[in-house]
């Protein structure tokens, strides 16, 4: 394929514009928000109400969780606005991760508030039994199919940078963008470390360390400012040696 033809698939479009792919990906990101709704179905009398309330709390972070995600797609895409066949099925991947992550993600934070009174701990099957939400030897299952998918996610948004970086000169990227293009690799990457850490302590730390897989994600804080220092500053750097 031509030079030229393979650099008007990678073009870069016009800032302010979203591309098809960016709608679709919009999309995908309002469905998967619409997939945590507690139920679809407005409440007919206050105690179905109060029952729907008290999900609340665990609605609002995973939906918190998920505008992140959306961030952090939507940076990638105002930076670089790729719409090549690879950056299609590579988005294609992290959108599908995100829509099966909603389910594990929503059950995970509901669990947890049920253990504290803000929801039901038990519930019945289909011949009317009350079976438990969650048994003790289920949790290091449910922390590890968690981790799988906040993993699958942030390798697949390095794996967009990525992409970037090696397509860097036919982009005609210049050397802030490119470093932009390399830190956001490390800084995914970095945080997809701390869900591989939950996955590895979930699977084979046992029951009695799956609390632990958990507090493993607040380790994405100190992460994600020792990455913001290091790139504010090396950015800062560069861009004054670019301009004397």
């Amino acid at each position: 394929m031509p030079e030229s033809a393979i650099s008007e698939k990678l073009r870069c479009i016009e800032s302010g514009e979203m591309t098809r792919l960016e709608a679709f990906s919009d999309a995908v990101f309002a469905f998967a928000i619409t997939l945590l709704v507690v139920s679809l179905e407005v409440p007919r009398t206050f105690s179905e109400l109060a029952e729907t309330m008290r999900g609340f709390v665990a609605f609002g972070i995973s939906f918190t969780l998920l505008v992140w995600i959306w961030f952090q797609h939507t940076r990638f895409f105002r930076r670089f606005r790729m719409d090549d066949a690879a950056t299609v099925a590579i988005n294609g991947v992290l959108l599908f991760v995100v829509v099966f992550y909603v389910y594990p993600m929503k059950f995970l934070w509901s669990t947890l508030f049920a253990r504290w009174g803000m929801g039901p701990a038990a519930v019945p099957d289909a011949s009317g039994v009350m079976q438990p939400v969650l048994e003790r030897g289920q949790i290091s299952q449910l922390m590890a199919i968690y981790a799988i998918g906040f993993t699958a996610i942030f390798l697949a948004l390095a794996a967009l940078y990525l992409l970037a970086w090696l397509r860097r000169r036919k982009l005609a990227l210049d050397e802030l963008q490119t470093f932009d293009a390399l830190s956001g690799i490390w800084e995914n990457v970095a945080v997809a470390g701390v869900g591989l850490l939950s996955l590895g302590i979930a699977m084979f730390g046992g029951t009695g360390w799956s609390g632990l897989s958990g507090v493993s994600y607040f380790l994405i804080g100190p992460v994600k400012g020792v990455h913001g220092y290091l790139y504010g500053s090396r950015r800062a750097r560069l861009a004054a040696k670019l301009q004397a």
